[in-house]
């Protein structure tokens, strides 16, 4: 209201999330990924060793970066995990954006369910699609 001396709160920045399902985009160059984001890297079972070139390309990013080793089997474990967190994200920050790297068309279905609901979440197969 005018006049009333009270000064507007700054608009609040969203915060952004990327969730990286190893498994299926190894070989995604994950550094590239814009500053303002929050890297989640799933990795499953199999990913016992991760390049160390990999590794040394994101240390510098520090905190922003965090791995999720999920041990279990079975076909879409990773997935399961990756929606788990996904949820848990909306849950606590509902304004949100949530990308999903992979190449596993398995995730559209939850992602335009949650999209038609206002949610900004979306699935990319390749870094290069990050904006």
């Amino acid at each position: 209201m005018a006049g009333t001396g009270k000064a507007s709160a700054p608009a609040k920045k969203h915060r952004r999330f990327l969730f990286i399902d190893y498994e299926n985009v190894a070989d995604a160059e994950v550094w590239k990924a814009d500053g303002s984001f929050h890297i989640c890297i799933f990795t499953g079972t199999n990913q016992n060793k991760i390049p160390l070139t990999m590794v040394e390309k994101l240390q510098p990013l520090g905190s922003r970066v965090e791995w999720r080793h999920v041990d279990g089997h079975g076909k879409n474990a990773l997935d399961f995990f990756i929606a788990y967190e996904l949820a848990l994200i909306l849950s606590k920050e509902p304004d949100c954006e949530c990308v999903i790297l992979s190449k596993d068309t398995g995730f559209d279905p939850l992602l335009n369910s949650l999209g038609k609901e206002g949610r900004k979440v979306r699935r990319i197969a390749h870094i290069s699609e990050l904006r």
